[in-house]
Protein backbone atom coordinates (compact mmCIF):
# COMPACT_ATOMS: atom_id res chain seq x y z
CA UNK A 1 0.00 0.00 0.00
CA UNK A 2 1.61 3.13 -0.79
CA UNK A 3 2.76 5.64 1.41
CA UNK A 4 1.47 2.60 4.25
CA UNK A 5 2.96 2.92 7.90
CA UNK A 6 1.09 1.02 10.21
CA UNK A 7 3.29 -2.27 11.13
CA UNK A 8 1.65 -5.54 11.26
CA UNK A 9 3.85 -8.57 12.88
CA UNK A 10 2.41 -11.86 12.59
CA UNK A 11 2.73 -13.58 15.78
CA UNK A 12 3.40 -17.36 14.96
CA UNK A 13 4.39 -18.19 18.20
CA UNK A 14 4.76 -22.30 18.85
CA UNK A 15 1.84 -22.34 15.87
CA UNK A 16 5.33 -24.10 14.21
CA UNK A 17 4.18 -27.41 16.85
CA UNK A 18 8.44 -27.51 17.28
CA UNK A 19 8.90 -28.33 13.95
CA UNK A 20 11.56 -26.31 12.11
CA UNK A 21 10.25 -27.15 8.23
CA UNK A 22 6.99 -26.26 9.46
CA UNK A 23 8.43 -23.25 10.76
CA UNK A 24 9.74 -22.29 7.52
CA UNK A 25 6.96 -22.94 5.71
CA UNK A 26 4.63 -20.50 8.03
CA UNK A 27 7.20 -18.02 7.05
CA UNK A 28 6.56 -18.23 3.52
CA UNK A 29 2.92 -18.85 3.73
CA UNK A 30 2.83 -15.38 6.12
CA UNK A 31 5.33 -13.94 3.55
CA UNK A 32 2.65 -14.91 0.48
CA UNK A 33 -0.45 -14.50 1.50
CA UNK A 34 -0.60 -11.46 4.20
CA UNK A 35 1.68 -8.79 3.85
CA UNK A 36 2.93 -8.57 6.91
CA UNK A 37 5.64 -6.56 8.18
CA UNK A 38 7.17 -8.92 10.52
CA UNK A 39 7.01 -12.58 12.05
CA UNK A 40 7.44 -13.04 15.58
CA UNK A 41 8.53 -16.24 17.38
CA UNK A 42 8.33 -17.12 21.07
CA UNK A 43 11.44 -19.09 22.80
CA UNK A 44 12.55 -20.42 25.87
CA UNK A 45 15.90 -22.37 26.85
CA UNK A 46 14.37 -23.76 29.51
CA UNK A 47 10.36 -24.64 29.42
CA UNK A 48 10.69 -25.54 33.26
CA UNK A 49 12.32 -22.70 34.21
CA UNK A 50 9.35 -20.83 32.75
CA UNK A 51 7.12 -22.90 33.88
CA UNK A 52 8.57 -21.92 37.32
CA UNK A 53 8.29 -18.39 36.92
CA UNK A 54 4.78 -18.34 35.92
CA UNK A 55 3.71 -21.34 38.75
CA UNK A 56 2.49 -23.56 36.12
CA UNK A 57 3.19 -27.12 34.20
CA UNK A 58 6.19 -27.12 32.43
CA UNK A 59 4.44 -28.77 29.68
CA UNK A 60 2.29 -25.81 28.72
CA UNK A 61 5.59 -24.37 27.77
CA UNK A 62 7.37 -27.60 25.94
CA UNK A 63 6.25 -26.19 21.96
CA UNK A 64 8.57 -23.23 22.97
CA UNK A 65 12.06 -24.90 23.68
CA UNK A 66 13.46 -25.89 20.78
CA UNK A 67 17.16 -25.67 19.33
CA UNK A 68 18.08 -22.07 19.36
CA UNK A 69 19.51 -22.62 15.20
CA UNK A 70 15.54 -22.82 14.68
CA UNK A 71 15.82 -19.22 15.05
CA UNK A 72 18.65 -18.63 13.10
CA UNK A 73 17.49 -20.33 10.84
CA UNK A 74 14.29 -18.71 10.38
CA UNK A 75 15.65 -15.03 10.58
CA UNK A 76 17.57 -15.97 7.84
CA UNK A 77 14.33 -17.15 5.88
CA UNK A 78 12.16 -13.80 6.98
CA UNK A 79 14.49 -11.60 5.46
CA UNK A 80 15.08 -13.09 2.82
CA UNK A 81 11.04 -12.76 2.37
CA UNK A 82 11.28 -9.39 3.19
CA UNK A 83 9.91 -9.53 6.69
CA UNK A 84 11.69 -8.50 10.06
CA UNK A 85 12.40 -10.98 12.51
CA UNK A 86 11.21 -10.32 16.21
CA UNK A 87 10.97 -12.60 19.53
CA UNK A 88 9.68 -12.36 22.86
CA UNK A 89 11.44 -14.46 25.00
CA UNK A 90 10.40 -15.23 29.01
CA UNK A 91 14.06 -15.93 31.02
CA UNK A 92 16.74 -13.27 31.35
CA UNK A 93 19.54 -15.18 30.14
CA UNK A 94 18.16 -15.75 26.92
CA UNK A 95 17.83 -12.65 25.43
CA UNK A 96 21.37 -12.25 24.67
CA UNK A 97 21.60 -15.05 22.72
CA UNK A 98 18.27 -14.17 20.73
CA UNK A 99 19.76 -10.35 20.53
CA UNK A 100 21.86 -10.71 17.42
CA UNK A 101 18.73 -12.67 15.08
CA UNK A 102 15.94 -10.00 16.16
CA UNK A 103 15.62 -6.91 14.51
CA UNK A 104 13.23 -5.76 17.49
CA UNK A 105 12.39 -7.37 20.61
CA UNK A 106 8.77 -7.84 22.43
CA UNK A 107 7.96 -8.57 26.04
CA UNK A 108 4.89 -10.42 26.85
CA UNK A 109 1.96 -8.95 29.09
CA UNK A 110 3.02 -10.98 32.19
CA UNK A 111 6.65 -9.35 31.80
CA UNK A 112 5.82 -5.80 31.15
CA UNK A 113 6.12 -4.90 34.66
CA UNK A 114 9.67 -6.75 35.55
CA UNK A 115 11.82 -3.36 35.22
CA UNK A 116 15.06 -5.53 35.37
CA UNK A 117 13.74 -7.83 32.89
CA UNK A 118 13.06 -4.86 30.47
CA UNK A 119 16.10 -2.97 31.20
CA UNK A 120 18.08 -5.97 29.90
CA UNK A 121 16.48 -5.33 26.26
CA UNK A 122 17.48 -1.82 26.33
CA UNK A 123 21.44 -2.24 26.57
CA UNK A 124 21.31 -4.21 22.60
CA UNK A 125 19.38 -0.54 21.10
CA UNK A 126 17.14 -2.52 19.68
CA UNK A 127 13.23 -1.33 19.60
CA UNK A 128 11.21 -3.06 22.87
CA UNK A 129 7.52 -3.83 22.10
CA UNK A 130 5.26 -4.66 25.19
CA UNK A 131 2.15 -5.63 25.65
CA UNK A 132 -0.05 -4.61 28.37
CA UNK A 133 -2.33 -6.99 29.36
CA UNK A 134 -3.94 -7.46 32.70
CA UNK A 135 -2.19 -4.43 34.24
CA UNK A 136 -4.26 -1.75 35.99
CA UNK A 137 -3.98 2.49 35.86
CA UNK A 138 -1.10 3.14 37.60
CA UNK A 139 1.02 0.26 36.83
CA UNK A 140 0.56 1.45 32.87
CA UNK A 141 0.94 4.85 34.10
CA UNK A 142 4.65 3.86 35.03
CA UNK A 143 5.15 1.93 31.40
CA UNK A 144 3.80 5.56 30.20
CA UNK A 145 7.06 7.16 31.84
CA UNK A 146 9.44 4.39 31.16
CA UNK A 147 8.42 4.79 27.57
CA UNK A 148 8.91 8.57 27.88
CA UNK A 149 12.34 7.98 29.19
CA UNK A 150 13.04 5.38 26.65
CA UNK A 151 11.95 6.53 23.20
CA UNK A 152 13.01 2.95 21.82
CA UNK A 153 9.94 1.62 23.69
CA UNK A 154 6.40 0.72 22.18
CA UNK A 155 3.33 0.00 24.03
CA UNK A 156 0.62 -2.02 22.82
CA UNK A 157 -3.21 -2.12 23.84
CA UNK A 158 -3.53 -6.14 25.00
CA UNK A 159 -6.36 -8.33 26.55
CA UNK A 160 -4.84 -11.29 27.68
CA UNK A 161 -7.15 -13.80 27.02
CA UNK A 162 -6.66 -16.40 24.43
CA UNK A 163 -9.35 -15.99 22.58
CA UNK A 164 -10.74 -12.23 23.59
CA UNK A 165 -14.60 -11.49 22.95
CA UNK A 166 -14.78 -8.46 20.78
CA UNK A 167 -16.09 -6.63 24.68
CA UNK A 168 -13.28 -7.53 26.15
CA UNK A 169 -10.62 -5.63 23.93
CA UNK A 170 -11.06 -1.59 25.20
CA UNK A 171 -9.51 -0.36 21.67
CA UNK A 172 -10.56 3.24 22.50
CA UNK A 173 -7.55 2.63 25.29
CA UNK A 174 -5.36 3.51 22.57
CA UNK A 175 -6.30 6.39 21.90
CA UNK A 176 -7.06 8.29 25.59
CA UNK A 177 -3.13 6.46 27.00
CA UNK A 178 -1.60 7.72 23.96
CA UNK A 179 -0.26 4.09 23.09
CA UNK A 180 1.65 2.90 19.89
CA UNK A 181 -0.75 0.16 18.65
CA UNK A 182 -2.50 -3.34 19.92
CA UNK A 183 -1.70 -6.56 20.26
CA UNK A 184 -4.85 -8.92 19.16
CA UNK A 185 -5.89 -12.14 20.74
CA UNK A 186 -9.14 -12.05 19.13
CA UNK A 187 -10.79 -13.88 15.96
CA UNK A 188 -11.82 -10.57 14.84
CA UNK A 189 -11.43 -9.60 10.95
CA UNK A 190 -11.60 -5.91 11.45
CA UNK A 191 -10.10 -5.77 14.81
CA UNK A 192 -6.92 -4.66 13.47
CA UNK A 193 -9.03 -2.04 11.59
CA UNK A 194 -10.33 -0.70 13.93
CA UNK A 195 -7.23 -0.28 16.38
CA UNK A 196 -6.07 1.69 13.28
CA UNK A 197 -8.74 3.87 13.39
CA UNK A 198 -8.36 4.26 17.11
CA UNK A 199 -4.83 5.58 16.32
CA UNK A 200 -2.81 2.44 16.60
CA UNK A 201 0.42 2.60 14.42
CA UNK A 202 1.41 -1.07 15.07
CA UNK A 203 -1.05 -4.04 15.27
CA UNK A 204 0.28 -7.72 16.33
CA UNK A 205 -2.22 -10.31 15.00
CA UNK A 206 -1.69 -14.28 15.70
CA UNK A 207 -1.22 -16.06 12.78
CA UNK A 208 -0.41 -19.75 11.91
CA UNK A 209 0.58 -21.93 8.92
CA UNK A 210 -1.75 -24.11 7.00
CA UNK A 211 0.10 -27.56 8.42
CA UNK A 212 -0.67 -26.28 12.23
CA UNK A 213 -2.14 -28.97 14.44
CA UNK A 214 -5.79 -28.14 15.75
CA UNK A 215 -4.18 -29.38 19.00
CA UNK A 216 -1.86 -26.90 19.16
CA UNK A 217 -2.63 -24.31 22.48
CA UNK A 218 -2.32 -21.24 19.53
CA UNK A 219 -4.54 -22.57 16.81
CA UNK A 220 -7.56 -21.36 18.48
CA UNK A 221 -6.69 -17.29 18.57
CA UNK A 222 -4.52 -17.61 15.34
CA UNK A 223 -5.50 -16.68 11.83
CA UNK A 224 -4.80 -18.91 8.53
CA UNK A 225 -2.37 -17.83 5.95
CA UNK A 226 -5.80 -16.73 4.31
CA UNK A 227 -7.71 -14.83 6.87
CA UNK A 228 -4.28 -13.65 7.83
CA UNK A 229 -4.30 -11.64 4.36
CA UNK A 230 -7.80 -10.98 4.82
CA UNK A 231 -7.10 -9.19 8.18
CA UNK A 232 -4.35 -7.21 6.99
CA UNK A 233 -5.58 -5.68 3.73
CA UNK A 234 -8.88 -4.85 6.23
CA UNK A 235 -6.01 -3.08 8.19
CA UNK A 236 -4.55 -1.00 4.90
CA UNK A 237 -8.16 0.07 4.09
CA UNK A 238 -8.48 1.59 7.36
CA UNK A 239 -4.99 3.35 7.00
CA UNK A 240 -5.81 4.89 4.31
CA UNK A 241 -9.74 5.71 5.13
CA UNK A 242 -8.23 7.05 8.58
CA UNK A 243 -6.11 10.26 6.68
CA UNK A 244 -5.05 12.52 8.76
CA UNK A 245 -6.25 15.11 11.05
CA UNK A 246 -6.50 17.84 8.20
CA UNK A 247 -9.84 18.77 6.64
CA UNK A 248 -8.71 19.20 2.98
CA UNK A 249 -10.22 19.63 -0.60
CA UNK A 250 -9.12 16.55 -2.15
CA UNK A 251 -8.24 17.06 -6.05
CA UNK A 252 -10.83 14.96 -7.39
CA UNK A 253 -12.83 17.48 -5.37
CA UNK A 254 -11.59 20.85 -6.69
CA UNK A 255 -14.09 20.64 -10.04
CA UNK A 256 -16.95 20.81 -8.29
CA UNK A 257 -16.28 23.72 -6.54
CA UNK A 258 -17.69 25.46 -9.83
CA UNK A 259 -20.73 24.19 -9.17
CA UNK A 260 -21.44 25.28 -5.45
CA UNK A 261 -24.50 26.59 -4.41
CA UNK A 262 -24.72 30.10 -3.62
CA UNK A 263 -22.17 31.66 -5.48
CA UNK A 264 -22.28 34.66 -7.92
CA UNK A 265 -23.24 33.44 -11.29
Amino acid sequence: MPNSTVEVIAELAATHDGQYRQGVEAIREVACFGGANAVKIQWTSSAEARARSRQLMPQNYALLQFPLEYLGGWADVARAYGLDFMCTVYLPEDILLVAPLVKAFKVASLEACWKDFLDAHLVYGKPLYISTGATNWFELEELLEYRYTYPQVRLLQCTSIYPANSDEVDLEAIRFHHLDGYSDHTRCLIAGACAVMAGATIVEVHARGFDTQATNPDYAHSFDPVELGAYIRNVRQAEMLKGDERKTIHPREVPLRAHRGGQPS
